[in-house]
């Protein structure tokens, strides 16, 4: 714990020294400046700005995009540094070489904030020969409502959707989180809620509806559950809902699990079994007990890049990391083995800061046959 806690200690500091470095060689360029009092001036800015856009990160969506914009003029004079030593030479690169960082910066993060609310369709097929009918169904996860979509866009996506006419709608957590009113909660499960579907929509917890990581709830779990189901959203937490005489829809909660065994019966066997799972965990146990298709989302396939490339690595070669605690089996898109498909969606929104750099939001049409 120490040891995790000082190497945190160590990359901030470096992160705050090539800061530094950063902004005072762009003061002296752009202002020639030789008060030696101007650096500590720099060096202060920098300390406070950097550590308050830390503290009030998913506090204030403002300072979120502050310190999106300093990690990645960071990263990017890293990078020119490294090429200034090839061609400090070049006149050319001497006078512009300095604000490549910072423009790149700015417009990568302009990027995400538009890239966020550009909600797109992803489209799956999946065959089976346990099917007896075809289903259309549709997933939408990670909305964290009150981050980036209103009640008039996430109005146009439900629109979107009902025009699939999906068979049933599967939620797969993180709808709400901590920062979400009570008013905006009650708005986001009455406009899911509407969605027109042959079978219904149902709801599986991810590890934010319950608002798990504040002491300062805006909304009960006793509301929470009350708005979900007058809105005909049924919670499926560690039970099940059979649709048809071919399909079992299996829902798992986030903080209370039985073993998936537990949850299957034996006339649960020749059916296609979905399970609506948040965090993409399970899937050698899944497969090995015979669950056909697992939906889930969490990942936000990185939201803030390079934070998914990062993840994928981890989940590939990191096996001393896995040992102690895996992130997850998979990090976005389609992953197939066996009999077995799990299915993990980029989320329909994002976490924390209304900016998406990695991926693209979506909500998900997957259509099944036999």
């Amino acid at each position: 714990m120490f040891l995790g806690i000082l190497a945190i200690f160590i990359v901030l500091v470096c992160m705050i020294i090539l800061l530094y470095s950063y902004f005072l060689r762009i003061v002296n360029k752009l202002f020639k400046v030789t008060n030696k009092y101007v650096k500590y001036i720099v060096l202060g800015a920098v300390i406070v700005l950097f550590n308050l856009s830390f503290i009030m990160l998913f506090r204030s969506e403002v300072f979120g995009i502050i310190l999106v914009l300093l990690i990645y003029t960071l990263m990017m004079y890293f990078f020119i540094y490294i090429i200034d030593f090839f061609l400090k030479k070049n006149k050319l690169w001497n006078k512009i070489y300095l604000f490549i960082p910072i423009t790149f910066s700015i417009c990568f993060t302009v990027y995400g904030l538009f890239n966020m609310t550009n909600v797109v369709k992803t489209e799956y097929d999946i065959h089976n020969s346990k099917l007896t009918n075809n289903y259309k169904v549709a997933l939408i996860s990670d909305l964290h409502y009150g981050i980036s979509l209103n009640d008039n866009e996430l109005t146009k996506y439900a629109n979107e959707i009902s025009k699939e006419k999906p068979d049933f709608v599967v939620l797969a957590g993180d709808i709400v989180d901590e920062r979400t009113t009570k008013e905006q909660m009650n708005s986001a499960f009455n406009i899911l809620g509407s969605i027109d579907t042959k079978s219904g929509v149902y709801f599986a917890y991810g590890n934010h509806d319950k608002s798990t990581y504040t002491s300062k709830k805006n909304y009960t779990l006793s509301e929470l559950e009350e708005s979900i189901t007058k809105n005909n959203i049924t919670i499926l937490e560690e039970s099940k809902k059979y649709i048809n005489t071919d399909v079992v829809l299996i829902g798992r909660g986030y903080d209370y699990r039985k073993n998936i065994t537990d949850i299957l019966e034996r006339r649960d066997n020749p059916l296609y079994s979905i399970v609506i799972d948040h965090v993409p965990l399970e899937y050698d146990n899944y497969r090995e007990n015979g669950i056909n298709l697992d939906l889930s989302g969490h990942t936000h396939a990185g939201q803030i890049f390079p934070l998914g490339v990062l993840q994928k690595m981890i989940n590939k070669n990191s096996a001393f990391i896995n040992k102690f605690h895996k992130l997850s089996d998979a990090v976005y898109g389609k992953y197939e083995k066996d009999d077995f498909i799990g299915i993990v969606s980029s989320g329909i929104a994002g976490w924390g800061i209304p900016i998406r750099t990695e991926s693209r939001s979506e909500y998900v049409i997957i259509n099944l046959s036999k």
